[in-house]
C-alpha cells in the first residue's frame, strides 16, 4: 500500500478475505479500501445474534469468520447425517448436495451440482480505522 501511496496512484483497493481487518482498517493506508469476507459480526444475517450471544456465554470471546464458518459447516453436517441416516460418506455427500438451502449465521449457503459450496460475499468498507458493512452480495447477484 505504502507503494501505491508513494506512487500517488488513485486507486480503490479491493482486497479479499486474507487481509487482517484489524490491522488494516486501523491503517490510515487503507482508508476508503474495500474488503470481502465470508463473515461480518455487524451484518446483521439472521440467526447471527443468537450465534455471537451463545458463542461469548461459553468461550468469553467475540466469534471471528473462522467460528462463524465451522459452525454452519457443523450444522450442514448434522442435517445430512439425520438425512441419510448413516455416516456413509457417498450417502452425506448425497445429502448434502439435495438439501435446500441452508440458512447460516454466515448467509444462506447451497451446494451446486459439482459439489461446491455456493454462498454470498460481504463487503466492508475500510475507513477513519473502522470497517463497516458496505453491502451483502447474495448468492447469483451482480
Amino acid at each position: 500500500m505504502q507503494i501505491i501511496k508513494n506512487k500517488k496512484l488513485d486507486a480503490v483497493l479491493l482486497g479479499a478475505d486474507g487481509w487482517d481487518m484489524h490491522a488494516f482498517s486501523r491503517n490510515a493506508l487503507f482508508d476508503n479500501s474495500y474488503a470481502t469476507v465470508h463473515w461480518f459480526i455487524n451484518a446483521g444475517i439472521e440467526g447471527s445474534e443468537r450465534f455471537i450471544d451463545n458463542y461469548k456465554a461459553r468461550f468469553g470471546d467475540t466469534p471471528d469468520a473462522v467460528a462463524a464458518l465451522t459452525y454452519d459447516a457443523m450444522q450442514m453436517l448434522f442435517s445430512a447425517l439425520e438425512k441419510a441416516g448413516t455416516d456413509d460418506g457417498i450417502l452425506l455427500q448425497k445429502a448434502l448436495l439435495e438439501m435446500d438451502s441452508y440458512k447460516g449465521v454466515s448467509g444462506p449457503i447451497d451446494f451446486i451440482d459439482s459439489g461446491n459450496p455456493q454462498k454470498g460475499v460481504i463487503v466492508l468498507k475500510l475507513k477513519n480505522g473502522e470497517a463497516s458493512l458496505e453491502r451483502i452480495v447474495e448468492n447469483g447477484e451482480r
